[in-house]
């Protein structure tokens, strides 16, 4: 059953995460996204526990612990290398779960399977008199839309246009 038309703008972490969570609750969102191919590229992620619950929640722990290393230990040091502080994740975190590390493009793997995604399109407009948004993509097609999710990082086009012109500020934190 269609509930209403969504629309994620981005399919990175976020907006796959976004899009699992919405077809667990029946929904069919429509995933774009304006980069061409899947790069691989990014760092290792460090999940803790609560991070982990919550891909148990979108029925992903398994995938992700597949592919992850447990961390069951967290050494903290000073500019020195004198330990400061030395955790058991495992007895801090109890039952919540495992912390874990991995590569991004794995996590990233993990959550877009099964998720549609269209590449290469990007958001030009958005408005919204009365009712649902008008949405026209760069490709010069249009679709109507219940909500509009940015979910298209620091320089969100969908942040740009509908809420503020202004770029972001960094905050020096």
């Amino acid at each position: 059953m269609q509930r209403g038309r969504i629309l994620i703008v981005g399919a990175g972490l976020a907006g796959l995460a976004l899009a699992r969570a919405l077809r667990q609750a029946g929904f069919s969102p429509e995933v774009i996204d304006r980069a061409d191919g899947w790069d691989g590229g990014g760092t290792g992620m460090y999940l803790p526990a609560n991070g982990v619950r919550a891909l148990r929640a979108l029925g992903l722990e398994r995938a992700v612990a597949a592919r992850a290393a447990p961390i069951p230990r967290q050494r903290l040091l000073d500019h020195r290398g004198r330990l400061l502080a030395d955790i058991d994740l495992e007895e801090l975190w109890g039952d919540v779960g495992p912390c874990l590390a991995l590569a991004r493009a794995d996590l990233h793997e993990v959550l877009r399977a099964d998720v549609p995604v269209r590449l290469g399109r990007t958001v030009r407009t958005l408005a919204r008199l009365d009712g649902p948004v008008q949405v026209g993509f760069a490709d010069g097609t249009s679709g109507e839309y219940d909500l509009v999710v940015g979910a298209d990082g620091l320089h969100s086009t969908v942040r740009r246009l509908a809420v503020d012109q202004r770029p972001p500020m960094p905050v020096g934190q």
